[in-house]
Formats: structure tokens, C-alpha cells, sequence
């Protein structure tokens, strides 16, 4: 089997093809070398990126996106735990609310009881 299966269909005579074809076949190499010198620019760029990441001396990206998760993860922990204590002391001054209107209502009906 040939290498050019394309041109071989568009031979004529022994060794002839038409200029449109060979053309068309010129425009798409163009176009495809276009392509790969651009992909080949931005891999590149992407390997000189990642390069200097790599030698940053803070680390990756992807090590201070883990460290700044679990200091989310502690600050959330942190969070809950001063929202139980909130909790807490609030239940505490309510009972303490409580006791205390308990405690007037005993003061005002035995006062109100020696009065008479």
C-alpha cells in the first residue's frame, strides 16, 4: 500500500497531478503545521509554567489549596465548638431568667401575704 493513497488517486498519466489537487493538499499542510506550531507554543508555555511552580519556593498551587482546605476544616471545628458555648451560656441565663421571675413571684406573694 502507498504512503500518499490521496495523490495516487489523483494521478494522470505516469507521474502527473493536477494543480488544484496539489494545491488543496499545500493549503491543508499549511493549516496543519499552523495547528501544531501553536499547539507546540502552548505546550511550551504550559511546561515552563508548571516548571516554575514546581520550583516556587511557597510549593504548588495544589499544596496550598491542601493547607488552606484544612484550615478551613480547623476553622470550621473551631466555629461549632464557640457555637456550643454560645448555646450553653444562653440556656444558662435563660434558666437563670427563669429561676430569677420564680424567685420574685415567691418575694411578691409571701410580701404580698404578710401585708394583709
Amino acid at each position: 500500500m502507498s504512503e500518499t493513497p490521496r495523490t495516487d488517486k489523483e494521478i494522470v498519466g505516469e507521474l502527473l497531478v493536477f494543480a488544484s489537487f496539489a494545491r488543496k493538499l499545500e493549503r491543508e499542510i499549511v493549516a496543519v503545521t499552523e495547528e501544531r506550531d501553536e499547539l507546540k507554543s502552548k505546550f511550551i508555555k504550559q511546561n515552563k509554567d508548571l516548571g516554575c511552580e514546581m520550583m516556587d519556593p511557597a510549593g504548588t498551587i495544589w499544596d496550598y489549596a491542601s493547607a488552606t482546605q484544612r484550615e478551613n476544616v480547623q476553622l470550621k471545628r473551631e466555629v461549632e465548638r464557640e457555637r456550643a458555648l454560645a448555646n450553653e451560656a444562653i440556656a444558662t441565663w435563660r434558666k437563670t431568667r427563669e429561676e430569677r421571675d420564680k424567685a420574685r413571684e415567691a418575694l411578691a406573694a409571701v410580701k404580698g401575704g404578710s401585708d394583709e
